[in-house]
């Protein structure tokens, strides 16, 4: 059911519109589904839009996991980049996104960032680059890009 609603969203924004995912949407979400904090680039490059949240999975009422989505601005530039996060303790949910794929994966304290690209081959060095280097934040007041 959530891929098919990012296939919808991607459908629905064409390369000309404007992004529609930002701080009120983040916060409303993580307003629905709390628990692990959310965890964002503090900045984007020009050519890389964001797509909004794919996967939540929930214990107890409290998200233990949730992934986001990344993209090409147009599509055409760069692949669909998934951001998954979760706590570092447990065993990675996020790992089993890579399959074939080519990842990043990083740690912003307690918790494991994992960046997926889907295949290797699709991943271009600036976008791979980009994810393994610039800073992250879980305090969206610092993800100007948000506002």
């Amino acid at each position: 059911m959530a891929a098919l609603l990012v296939a919808v969203i991607i459908r629905a924004q064409s390369d000309d519109d404007p992004a529609v995912y930002g701080e009120s949407y983040v916060d409303l979400y993580l307003r629905e589904n709390p628990g692990i904090p959310p965890v964002m680039p503090v900045k984007l490059p020009e050519d890389i839009r964001f797509l909004g949240y794919d996967t939540t999975r929930m214990e107890s009422g409290r998200a233990v996991m949730r992934s986001a989505q990344f993209a090409g601005k147009p599509y055409s530039d760069h692949p669909v980049q998934t951001v998954c996060i979760e706590w570092r303790r447990r065993a990675s949910e996020c790992a089993s996104l890579v399959a074939d794929g080519a990842a990043v994966t990083r740690e912003l304290a307690s918790i494991r960032v994992t960046v997926v690209f889907g295949t290797s081959s699709a991943a271009s060095a600036d976008v791979t680059d980009f994810w393994q280097d610039v800073p992250l934040t879980s305090d969206l007041a610092d993800a100007a890009w948000l506002q």
